[in-house]
C-alpha cells in the first residue's frame, strides 16, 4: 500500500494572537520510520465567496516550518504557532 497523509488543523476560525496547530495523520505505513516535513504559509485575503476554498497560495509567505519524527501509523502534531495577520493561512 502506498502510505497516506491527512491534515487537522486545531480550529476553524482562528483571531490574531491565537496559536494553531496541525495534527497530520499518517496511515498504510507499514510500521516504517522516518520524519515529515511542514510549513504553514499565509495570510492571504479572503476570497470572494467569504471563504479559504479558493484562496491561490502563490507566493504565500511561509510563517512556520520544521520535520517531526514518525514511526508508524497515528497522528503527528506539529508544534503551535501564532498568528498575526487576519486572512487565509495553509500547510
Amino acid at each position: 500500500m502506498v502510505p497516506t497523509l491527512s491534515t487537522q488543523v486545531s480550529q476553524a476560525t482562528i483571531g490574531a494572537g491565537d496559536t494553531v496547530f496541525d495534527t497530520i495523520t499518517l496511515t498504510d505505513n507499514d510500521d516504517a520510520t522516518g520524519t515529515l516535513s511542514w510549513k504553514l504559509v499565509g495570510p492571504k485575503p479572503i476570497g470572494s465567496d467569504g471563504s479559504c476554498a479558493a484562496v491561490d497560495w502563490t507566493g504565500a509567505a511561509e510563517v512556520a516550518n520544521g520535520t517531526l519524527p514518525f514511526s508508524g501509523n497515528g497522528d503527528y502534531d506539529t508544534p503551535p504557532t501564532a498568528l498575526t495577520g487576519a486572512g487565509c493561512y495553509s500547510s
